[in-house]
């Protein structure tokens, strides 16, 4: 049988409202025993199962899509579904019933008793609804610790009179409603709002956005266990204007934390003393939600500005190839001393010379730089060592360094301490297994007519530096190595393919006279004449039998046309020398070079702005 007469299901309110007003309007009693009349579990009706929607609508009268889109059905242990959106149990009040006492007033006003017109509002089942929208009253909340409490039962959890309410009413103080909370309502009733938001389950939306707000508003040492209905309120606005522009803007808020706790004295280095409760909700261990978007922009923000340790978890992953790592963490990671790591990469251009007044904690550099930088020291051998490395004789160390086949590991440009005076062991092996590959053919004795390096050298007016130039550059035929020696003392080559066919006056000059000509001193010259990426800057003739470098008028012409040094500006454009530097730094134009380590300032003519090279004297 059908009840009669009918009572009006609100658009606005839950089924279990509707059941409620039901009992109360039938048989003048509470929800329980109205439903065990028609047979309707509670527990089955409040988890919005369709078998108690069917029977509840067919007794009472009602259309069930109207009471299928007001219910909220339970899809799972904790998990839930309204319309299109599903949510844990955690994005509803649960068992507590919050109410505005101006619309239970209202409700009133329509006649009839108070318990068959109150109705209990959907959208005051939702966590994120805390402002009333039609009274910007902050919502009251009520449980009596009682097993039904999930009932929502208005006649028992507001029982005050319409006086009473519109009292209660009077005296609480307003409040604005958070556009979260108008986006969530709008969401539900099938509107569109921001792109970031819209693209996520209502839950992770919302979720995100109150923490992030959270720590904008209240500062990183605030726990979510201490706010208040009206402080989430605060958080939600917070939140609200960066997660709108999506990632970028969220980027941007994590940025004005990072900023707020370097201005405030805070751990900078601390993810949870710069992110706080946001960082601890994506971290924790008893995170058991997908949280959404929001965990890989903060784990990618972290790992592109922060410290960061390789093979370090950050957020539930492990990040095997950080941008960032701390000079700290890259001397505990790879074994180094952290000071000695830190006046590396300040020699080698990765920090600057100001790093030396921060603590090493502090000073962040390129991952990358950093593991190849720590690579390098731990693999610095003495240079009293590399002899026996290379098996090769010490002025040979010297020389091949001298030529730039190996290159040594310092600190500021200048030999000091033991360190500046290593070489990178890997760098000799990989020498070594070039010599292997330029003198691949072995003998087991010292052919007739040939010698060592160190004996031809000896014996004869040529210098290490010519044979093992044009040894490492494959330009010796008749060269072997000895099976039974490794490294440089095992080669032997032909005296006679070193030796000069005449003694004629050759065109051009020696690098002594090129030095002076340059008005260079020897550190300079030597940078001359060093290999780099593209070639030496001044190419020398290999003289067979000459001991010193030879520079043809034609190789001379060319460097003279590529580059100019600053002491030659005041005889060339009329610029002092002691203020040609910063003469040129007003337009923007660096030496090539740092002139401590190459011995003296050498620019490109190209980069010479017009303004100067009008001048020309």
């Amino acid at each position: 049988m059908q009840l009669r007469p009918d009572l009006l299901f609100h658009a606005e309110e839950t089924v279990l409202s509707w059941a409620s007003r039901l009992a109360a309007f039938h048989t003048g009693g509470r929800l329980v025993p109205f439903l065990n009349d028609l047979g309707i579990a509670p527990n089955r009706l409040s988890a919005g199962c369709e078998e108690a929607l069917l029977r509840l609508s067919a007794k009472a009268g009602q259309d069930l899509f109207r009471l299928r889109r007001n219910a909220i059905t339970r899809i799972g242990p904790r998990q839930y579904r309204l319309r299109r959106e599903t949510f844990s149990a955690e994005f509803t009040t649960g068992p507590v019933t919050r109410f505005c006492p101006a619309c239970l007033g209202e409700d009133d006003a329509r006649g009839g008793r108070s318990s068959t017109v109150r109705s209990h509002r959907l959208d005051w089942l939702l966590q994120s609804t805390r402002v009333c929208p039609q009274h910007s009253l902050p919502l009251l909340e009520r449980r009596r610790g009682s097993w039904d409490d999930f009932l929502h039962e208005l006649p028992v959890l507001a029982p005050e009179t319409r006086e009473q309410l519109l009292r209660m009413a009077d005296v609480t103080p307003s409040a604005t409603r958070s556009l979260l909370q108008n986006y969530v309502v709008t969401h539900f009733q099938g509107g569109k709002g921001p792109e970031w938001l819209d693209r996520q389950p209502i839950e992770q939306a919302v979720r995100a956005t109150e923490m992030l707000g959270a720590v904008l508003a209240f500062g990183p040492e605030a726990k979510p266990v201490d706010l208040g209905m009206l402080d989430w309120v605060r958080a939600a606005d917070y939140g609200w204007p960066y997660v709108c522009k999506g990632e970028a803007g969220i980027r941007e808020a994590l940025e004005h934390l990072q900023v707020d706790a370097k201005a405030s004295g805070r751990n900078c280095l601390s993810r949870g003393a710069v992110f706080g409760m946001l960082y601890h909700w994506l971290s924790s261990h008893k995170l058991r939600k997908d949280p959404g978007e929001i965990s890989d922009i903060l784990r990618s923000h972290i790992v592109n500005t922060m410290d960061v340790a390789p093979g370090a978890m950050v957020l539930g992953k492990v990040v095997r190839n950080p941008k960032l790592c701390s000079v700290a963490t890259l001397a505990r990671q790879y074994r180094v001393h952290a000071l000695t790591l830190r006046d590396v990469l300040i020699s080698r251009g990765a920090l600057d010379r100001g790093a030396v007044s921060q603590t090493c904690s502090e000073l962040l550099v390129d991952a990358t730089v950093g593991r190849a930088t720590s690579d390098a020291i731990r693999s610095a051998v003495p240079f009293t060592r590399a002899g026996d490395i290379l098996n090769a004789s010490r002025p040979m160390v010297s020389t091949l360094l001298q030529i730039g086949a190996l290159s040594q590991v310092r600190l500021d440009g200048e030999a000091r301490g033991k360190l500046s005076r290593s070489i990178d062991e890997r760098e000799m092996l990989s020498l070594l297994r070039r010599l292997e590959s330029i003198v691949p053919r072995q003998v087991e004795s010292i052919p007739p007519g040939m010698t060592t390096i160190a004996k031809c050298v000896e014996r004869s007016r040529m210098t290490n530096e010519y044979v093992l130039r044009r040894l490492l550059a494959g330009r010796v035929h008749r060269v072997f190595r000895l099976a039974n020696v490794a490294g440089f003392r095992g080669v032997v080559i032909d005296p006679k393919e070193f030796s000069a066919p005449s003694n004629l006056p050759l065109p051009g000059m020696s690098a002594e006279m090129v030095m002076l000509v340059l008005g260079l001193n020897q550190v300079a010259t030597n940078s001359l004449f060093r290999e780099r990426e593209g070639g030496a800057l001044l190419d020398v003739v290999d003289l067979p039998g000459r001991r010193e470098k030879w520079v043809s008028p034609e190789a001379l012409d060319r460097f003279r046309k590529r580059f100019v040094f600053g002491h030659q500006l005041k005889l060339e454009y009329g610029i002092k020398r002691a203020a040609a530097k910063s003469f040129l730094d007003a337009y923007g134009v660096k030496p090539l070079f740092n002139p401590r380590e190459f011995g003296a300032m050498i620019y490109h003519r190209s980069d010479l702005p017009p303004e100067i090279t009008k001048r020309r004297t």
